[in-house]
C-alpha cells in the first residue's frame, strides 16, 4: 500500500478514502490481525459520521484528532513509523476545503403503477426541489419516476445520502412494477437485503407511502433514520410534509429536529394527520 498516499488523502481532509483505501488493503494483506483493527476503526469512523449527519456537532474537531491520532496507532502495528504530525497545518487547510465543498445527496424515487389511484408525485418532487433550489449543501440526484426492482438497484449507483420513495404502500411492501408494467410489491426484506450493502452511506430514507412504517422500523435496524406513515395519509399531507422536512433540512436543522419540525407544520395545515409519520432509528421510534 502507498503510505505516501494515505497521508496525502488525511492531509487534504479525504479522510473517507483514506480509511477505504487502507481497509481494502487490509482484507487482501493477509494480517488478521490488522484486518481486525482496521474493522474495528472504520466502525468508529462511520459512527462518528454519522452523528456529524444527525446534527450532533459537539466536541467535532476533538473527536476527530482523535480519531486521525487512532488511524496513525492502527497503521504503525503493520507498518513503520507513520508520522502525520508534520502535515497538522495540511489537515486543517484540507478540512475546510472538503467540507465547503461537499453535499448531501438526496434521491427521489416514485412508482405510479397504471393498476392504482393516481396521485400528485410531480407536485411533491417540485415542492422538493424548490427547498433545495438554493442550498449549498444539499445535491438533487437525477430522480427515478416510474421505479422497479431493476432500476432501484441502477439508481443506487449515484450512492445518495437520503433516498425519497413517494408512491403506494401496503403493509407488506411498497407498489411498483415490474417490466411488464404489472404491480408488484417490494417486501421489507428485499429492501433491507438493497440497503445493507449501502448503510455506510446512506443517512436516512423516507417512505412517503401509505403503511409504510413497518418497514421503516425494520430498515432502521440498519442504523439508519427511516420515515414512514403507520396509517392511510392523504395526497396534499403528504406533500406538505415532504416540503416542511426538506425546508428545514436545507435551513441546517438536524434530521430529528426536521422531522418534528415538519410534524408541527402538517399539524397545522392537515389538522389530524401528523399522527401518521413515523421516525424510527435502530428499530426504535423517536418521540
Amino acid at each position: 500500500m502507498d503510505l505516501n498516499k494515505i497521508k496525502i488523502l488525511i492531509a487534504t481532509g479525504k479522510l473517507d478514502e483514506a480509511v477505504e483505501t487502507t481497509l481494502a488493503y487490509a482484507f487482501s494483506a493477509g494480517d488478521k490481525e490488522f484486518e481486525e483493527s482496521m474493522v474495528h476503526f472504520a466502525s468508529r469512523y462511520n459512527s462518528f459520521k454519522k452523528r456529524i449527519t444527525k446534527g450532533i456537532k459537539k466536541n467535532v474537531e476533538t473527536e476527530e484528532a482523535i480519531l486521525i491520532k487512532d488511524f496513525q496507532a492502527t497503521l504503525e502495528t503493520h507498518f513503520d513509523p507513520f508520522d502525520i504530525d508534520d502535515w497538522s497545518e495540511k489537515i486543517k487547510e484540507g478540512k475546510s476545503e472538503t467540507d465547503s465543498g461537499k453535499k448531501t445527496k438526496v434521491l427521489f424515487l416514485s412508482a405510479l403503477p397504471i393498476d392504482t389511484v393516481n396521485l400528485r408525485i410531480g407536485d411533491e418532487y417540485r415542492n422538493i426541489k424548490t427547498r433545495l433550489k438554493n442550498s449549498s449543501t444539499f445535491e438533487l440526484l437525477n430522480p427515478e419516476l416510474s421505479l422497479s426492482a431493476e432500476n432501484l438497484t441502477l439508481a443506487m449507483h449515484q450512492k445518495p445520502d437520503i433516498l425519497h420513495f413517494s408512491g403506494h404502500g401496503k403493509l407488506d411492501g411498497l407498489l411498483v412494477q415490474d417490466r411488464y408494467e404489472e404491480t408488484i410489491k417490494i417486501p421489507p426484506s428485499a429492501l433491507k437485503r438493497l440497503f445493507k450493502r449501502y448503510k455506510d452511506t446512506l443517512d436516512m430514507i423516507i417512505l412517503n407511502a401509505c403503511y409504510s412504517a413497518d418497514q421503516a422500523k425494520a430498515l432502521s435496524e440498519l442504523d439508519i433514520y427511516c420515515i414512514g406513515m403507520s396509517n392511510a395519509i392523504e395526497g396534499d399531507a403528504a406533500i406538505s410534509f415532504s416540503a416542511g422536512l426538506y425546508s428545514n433540512m436545507a435551513g441546517g436543522a438536524g434530521f430529528e429536529d426536521s422531522f418534528f419540525n415538519a410534524l408541527f407544520i402538517l399539524e397545522t395545515e392537515h389538522p389530524g394527520q401528523a399522527e401518521l409519520p413515523q421516525l424510527w432509528y435502530q428499530g426504535k421510534i423517536m418521540e
